[in-house]
């Protein structure tokens, strides 16, 4: 008896893992169907860069270090009424560490959207965020990235084709749509490719779930947000994303791989150029039962060897 529910279970988690062929399966939201009213759900994502090695050459002097970044994001999202959405941004950092030269530098920088509860309506063909606190007047740069965040949302369901594929179907990303997968946009000028398989149904938590294979290889820039000019990076990463089909939410993502990034900087008459180089992993995870979700991590510890002091 304990052999034959032994293999009757296997047999079970084979079907629930195995490619069901000849179905086709809807990944996109259909349009004009927006989610229904009280939807509600948790999304933490990262992307992280550890144990970089960072070089900098002026003139004949080379200087080598490490250089670490992480990048998170947690939000609650709920669907409102008429199509509207209210999205509380529970945090959004980046924290960067650079080892050189016997000095070890950390610095935490926090998006001005942070700790705020937008409300956002789609009208005329675009997304529009304000905060949901009236009485909130936003500063120029909250207005930056609320203009900003409108043109973010909704994108990822233009990562997914708009009539349903079968288990093994193949699509590519490339242009604008892969700059926003990147990083909403953040990278500019992107080439090379992005590919997507379907390899397989599962159920992830009781929830079915579209197993979708990434594998990348793209050269993009990046702009450095401090007036200097961007930095040209090669990215290459792979991975799996689990993508709920009845709700259309991506649950999980892990991809990893490496990235390098090249660029130079003026020094008074000298010049300086840096190179970055190291492993690369972007993950995402999604709680449908937000109230029952973990508390917020806490940021990396500061380098914990040579001295200190605050990045310039």
């Amino acid at each position: 008896m304990k052999t034959t529910a032994r293999f009757t279970l296997a047999a079970l988690a084979l079907s629930l893992t195995s490619p069901v062929w000849g179905e086709a399966f809807q990944l996109s939201r259909p349009a004009g169907s927006p989610p229904p009213a009280g939807f509600h759900y948790l999304e933490r994502s990262s992307m992280e860069m550890k144990d970089n090695v960072m070089k900098m050459l002026v003139g004949d002097r080379t200087m080598a270090g490490k250089m670490q970044m992480l990048a998170s994001e947690s939000r609650e999202i709920e669907s409102l009424p008429e199509g509207r959405v209210r999205v509380k941004v529970r945090r959004q950092r980046t924290v960067n560490s650079v080892q050189m030269a016997g000095q070890d530098k950390q610095e935490t920088e926090h998006d001005p959207l942070e700790g705020q509860t937008l409300v956002g309506r789609r009208a005329d063909g675009a997304w529009h965020f304000e905060f949901e606190d009236g009485k909130i007047i936003p500063t120029d740069e909250q207005k930056k990235k609320l203009e900003k965040y409108g043109k973010k949302w909704g994108t990822d369901e233009t990562f997914y084709p708009e009539k349903p594929v079968e288990v093994g179907a193949t699509w590519e990303l490339s242009g604008e749509r892969l700059a926003m997968f990147l990083g909403g946009g953040d990278f500019t000028s992107p080439k090379g490719k992005l590919v997507c398989t379907l390899e397989k149904m599962v159920e992830h938590d009781g929830v079915k779930c579209a197993s979708v294979k990434i594998d990348a290889e793209v050269e993009a820039g990046m702009p450095t947000g401090d007036g200097e000019p961007e930095m040209r990076s090669k990215i290459k990463f792979q991975g799996t994303v689990l993508r709920a089909i009845d709700q259309f939410v991506d649950l999980t993502a892990d991809l990893k791989g490496e990235m390098s990034s090249t660029g130079s900087r003026e020094l008074g008459d000298a010049k300086m150029d840096i190179t970055v180089k190291g492993p690369l992993h972007i993950t995402q995870l999604v709680d449908l039962t937000p109230e029952d979700a973990a508390p917020e991590p806490a940021d990396p510890a500061p380098p914990a060897t040579g001295k200190k002091r605050k990045l310039d």
